[in-house]
């Protein structure tokens, strides 16, 4: 299978389906728990550890397509499909996913390339909902959800490091 001018073997697309699995996984095991803040959509972001680590076995298209299938299947199979939900999500995503994706073309360590995305995870989801409600008020909850993402960041770096410690090889 082509994808972009790269060759996807099946091998590949495999390992790719299990990445998405996992990630599909963790994205449903943590929307079982309640927030740990009592704040609308705050999470750790577990299934975001599986976008970290495709981007640094993989290339950039297929940390994209992992991401991307697995915003699109949580939310379907979440109940939350093209609800107000689901587009932010997709837009925290996005934009964490392009975010990441730039820090690793600037060779940022996984860590701060963790870091990176879940700061930008919000700000897209903050975006994203300024653009369906049309309020500014959601701006002053942005600096509360950066210092929150700070330590999940770091914690979703901790667990892509701990992943890359026992991966046998480097690469996908």
């Amino acid at each position: 299978m082509e994808f972009g001018g790269a060759c996807l073997t099946g091998k590949k697309i495999s390992i790719l389906g299990v990445f998405l699995g996992i990630g599909l996984v963790l994205h449903l095991v943590e929307s079982l728990f309640p927030p740990p803040l009592p704040l609308p959509g705050v999470k750790l972001g577990l299934a975001n550890v599986v976008t970290l680590v495709v981007l640094f076995l993989g290339s950039i298209r297929e940390a994209f397509l992992v991401s991307f299938f697995r915003i699109i299947l949580g939310s379907l199979l979440g109940g939350t499909f093209l609800q107000i939900g689901f587009f932010i999500s997709l837009g925290g995503g996005i934009t964490s996913f392009l975010t990441m994706a730039a820090a690793k073309k600037m060779s940022c360590s996984l860590m701060g390339t963790s870091v990176i995305g879940a700061l930008s995870h919000n700000l897209g989801q903050v975006i994203v909902v300024f653009l369906f409600l049309g309020t500014t008020a959601i701006f002053w909850y942005l600096p509360l959800f950066l210092l929150i993402a700070l330590p999940c960041g770091i914690f979703i770096g901790y667990l892509g490091w701990l992943f890359f410690r026992f991966w046998p090889n480097k690469s996908l």
